[in-house]
């Protein structure tokens, strides 16, 4: 997937890239972490333009979990990964606000402030 390759140029202050493999291991963690936070019902999911979807937290301790759990993984990343490999339940939450397309998310439509504003792929 596309955000297991954006690689962390001074991974841990070591001086070294990080490798695909440690990326990997902390897009998993990143995705477990939100997912649990969307069945929680803490955040949601929201669809702008085109059918794109942003991740939306329901209150400023919300925000700032969702933030802290990113570790540079966007909002799209997320989804994909849930519609791909979460549970049922995992991806019945999601879907609960918002209609997840996958070809829509394909475009690249994005944003970067939970839905306030939307662009297209950078």
């Amino acid at each position: 997937m596309p955000c297991d390759t954006r690689l962390k140029r001074n991974y841990r202050r070591l001086g070294r890239v990080q490798t695909i493999s440690e990326r990997k291991a902390e897009v998993k963690k990143a995705v477990d972490t939100i997912a649990e936070q969307i069945v929680r019902g803490d955040v949601k999911a929201v669809n702008g333009p085109g059918g794109a979807v942003a991740l939306q937290p329901k209150t400023e301790a919300a925000r700032v979990a969702l933030e802290a759990a990113r570790d540079g993984v966007t909002d799209a990343c997320v989804v994909r990964q849930i519609m791909l490999h979460g549970s049922a339940f995992q991806k019945l939450e999601l879907q609960k606000h918002a209609r997840v397309n996958m070809q829509a998310l394909a475009t690249g439509g994005h944003s970067h402030d939970h839905g306030g504003t939307w662009h297209k792929h950078h």
